[in-house]
């Protein structure tokens, strides 16, 4: 469960790094 948390955390993050 962990790991699927930290996957989810970098996409998310890197879809907000493309938005700005």
């Amino acid at each position: 469960l962990g790991k699927v948390v930290v996957y989810v955390a970098a996409v998310v993050l890197l879809f907000y790094k493309r938005e700005f």
